[in-house]
């Protein structure tokens, strides 16, 4: 799919850049954005809609993301051990867009989110209809 056919993920997010933490914490945000962009519905069928998406990165592997993420990819960060514990989604080559306890929603720089500056990366999904 081209980047012409992708919904404006800037429209969506930048009118909405502070909101509070409370509003938008990571995974509502996830949720908010696969919504409003794709009307993809993690709430009302979370089986379909986990369905809809294709892991292409785990931690561990030879891969460097920074080669393979594209605008809309989700990204799963773990807490401790392998329980994931945050997420956010590829805003552009440059940023990713997530939320922040202290700066609410907001676009931060991609490279302090992924390896080898953020070992806490577990793994990259992406929507099949974006393969």
């Amino acid at each position: 799919m081209s980047a012409e056919t992708m919904p404006d993920l800037a429209a969506i997010i930048e009118p909405r850049l502070g909101l509070p933490y409370e509003q938008f914490h990571c995974w509502n945000l996830v949720r908010f954005l696969f919504k409003e962009g794709w009307g993809i519905d993690f709430d009302a069928d979370p089986v379909w809609a986990r369905a809809q998406l294709q892991d292409i990165w785990f931690a561990g592997t030879d891969a460097d993301p920074r080669t393979i993420i594209q605008p809309w990819d989700g990204l799963v960060y773990r807490g401790q051990g392998l329980a994931s514990q945050h997420v956010g989604v590829v805003f552009d080559t440059r940023h990713m867009a997530h939320a922040d306890r202290k700066l609410g929603l907001c676009l931060v720089p991609l490279v302090e989110w992924l390896p080898p500056r953020c070992p806490r990366l577990l793994q990259i999904a992406r929507l099949k209809r974006l393969l």
